[in-house]
């Protein structure tokens, strides 16, 4: 009986130091909390009247020229992206142009090949010609006149059509150097974008 009261008293007194260990660190945080909130509020005010004694310092002509500095630096920002851009522009441009003249020229050159194809073609039917005309002299019956009359008539037609043919070649050579601005004189081929005429 003694020793479960021993037990019980022991007990009490165990239950009683750790009401007292809680409510001594429940204490303590509280105190450490409230110690934290005041010191965030007191430097919250001296920041607040640190600010506030460099406002009243600060001239207002430096505030004025801070301003327009910042002004001028967003206006610069602003000029550099728009050249940019017009840089940008102007090399998509320029890039389409000498597309534009690549092109060109490439139809000029396959016009020229056709024009020389057409000259050679041309030089054979005047010969073609010729002949006929040796065989209408050397014609002695007039069959064999109608027939070389007939051959050299044909002939003929076939030069004058040639002769269109090359004609509308060289026009058409023509426009496409107009038209792409190309110049074959020896300055404009020497130059690295070539001569240009718009």
């Amino acid at each position: 009986m003694l020793d479960a009261e021993l037990k019980l008293q022991t007990a009490r007194e165990a239950a009683e130091r750790e009401a007292r260990v809680r409510a001594e660190t429940t204490r303590a945080v509280e105190q450490a909390r409230l110690d934290a909130e005041l010191a965030a509020e007191r430097e919250a005010g001296e920041r607040a009247l640190r600010r506030e004694t460099i406002r009243r310092q600060r001239p207002g002509w430096m505030i004025a020229l801070t301003i327009v500095a910042m002004v001028g630096t967003v206006a610069f920002g602003i000029s550099a992206v728009q050249h940019a851009r017009d840089v940008e522009a102007a090399q998509a441009r320029e890039a389409i142009a000498q597309h534009e003249r690549d092109d060109a020229r490439r139809e000029a050159e396959a016009a020229a090949a056709q024009a020389a194809t057409l000259e050679n073609k041309l030089g054979d039917l005047r010969d073609e010609v010729d002949q006929a005309v040796d065989r209408v002299a050397a014609a002695k019956e007039a069959a064999e006149l109608h027939a070389a009359t007939e051959a050299l008539a044909t002939a003929r037609r076939k030069v004058a059509e040639a002769e269109v043919a090359r004609a509308e070649a060289i026009r058409l050579h023509d426009e496409k150097v107009r038209k792409g601005g190309i110049h074959n004189d020896s300055k404009c081929l020497s130059s690295v974008l070539g001569c240009i005429v718009k």
